[in-house]
């Protein structure tokens, strides 16, 4: 007899009950937090930025035909600025990328990219010659 179960059975069924139990508060606690992150546009930029530099990167690649150099060293950051739209939409907003043009020079180039965050699939990019102020 293990504390007041009267089988191992009924301890092992209290267990895998309060197990489930914790699970829905864990659970519950992090569906609060997202949509606490949600209503603030720093958090809610910052949570989904890495999903947004995946998902971004090889269109911005392919933006044009010619060959691609990235600027932002080994860690650093291709997006440096962001900007809340609607709808779970957030435009994040780079320079750090060259491209050549079809005389062989290479020119730098601003980007935007808008990520869905509930669906986590990019909507638009946008590409053009430039520097960030």
């Amino acid at each position: 007899k293990s504390k007041g179960f009267e089988t191992k059975s009924a301890f092992d069924v209290y267990k895998t009950e309060e197990k489930s139990k914790e699970r829905e508060v864990r659970l519950a606690k992090k569906a609060e937090d997202e949509e606490s992150c949600k209503k603030d546009p720093a958090c809610w930029g910052e949570r989904n930025w890495l999903p947004a530099t995946f998902a971004c990167d090889d269109l911005i690649e392919k933006a044009y035909n010619f060959a691609f150099e990235w600027t932002d060293g080994v860690l650093g950051a291709k997006f440096t600025n962001y900007k809340m739209k609607i709808n779970g939409v957030i435009t994040y907003i780079g320079d750090k990328i060259k491209f050549q043009n079809k005389f062989g020079a290479w020119k730098n180039h601003i980007y935007e990219c808008d990520f869905d965050t509930e669906k986590k699939v990019v909507l638009n990019v946008e590409v053009r010659p430039g520097r960030l102020p």
